[in-house]
């Protein structure tokens, strides 16, 4: 992890934003740098996990995750708490934009930038936490929106109908 950010949106709509560069203790690879330009020179003064963990910890205890990918970020979730020696937190139901955009859209990609293009976001600052943090909640409220339910969705049963959309669910159609 070199980077991480949360968006934590409360059932009254208050929004919390929070973000921070991570020292990762090791050098970035050219590989990774390609994907978010994120620099060793720019993580020399970073906080270490250990120090930005009770910040991710407060909002991540008992949230809905919703994340493009999320057993990728999971991963490095559980990975970071784990090598810090500190309990991850228990946070609720897990929802993939990844998952959603796959099994009822039919779209070029299924990568976050494609995500937030079909769904009208800005993508200029694509593969940075608090831009992808920020769209993919975003991209969310708009697929919830186009979804066809009698009324509010939980997250189980949201879970529910992204299976019955998978390629062979029960209601199989383009939206």
């Amino acid at each position: 992890v070199v980077e991480i950010a949360i968006v934590r949106q409360s059932p009254d709509g208050h929004r919390e934003t929070w973000s921070s560069l991570v020292y990762p203790e090791r050098t970035v690879g050219r590989r990774s740098y390609k994907i978010h330009g994120i620099s060793d020179a720019m993580l020399q003064s970073a906080p270490l996990f250990t120090e930005v963990a009770e910040t991710t910890t407060r909002l991540l205890s008992g949230a809905v995750i919703v994340a493009h990918n999320a057993p990728f970020d999971i991963g490095f979730l559980k990975m970071e708490y784990a090598k810090a020696g500190i309990q991850l937190p228990e946070y609720g139901p897990v929802i993939d934009t990844l998952r959603l955009v796959r099994n009822i859209y039919q779209l070029p990609g299924n990568d976050l930038t494609s995500m937030a293009i079909r769904f009208g976001l800005h993508v200029k600052k694509a593969h940075r936490a608090r831009y992808d943090a920020h769209n993919t909640l975003m991209a969310f409220f708009s697929i919830l929106g186009h979804l066809p339910t009698d009324g509010p969705l939980s997250p189980s049963s949201l879970n529910r109908l992204i299976k019955d959309y998978a390629p062979h669910g029960a209601h199989r159609k383009t939206l």
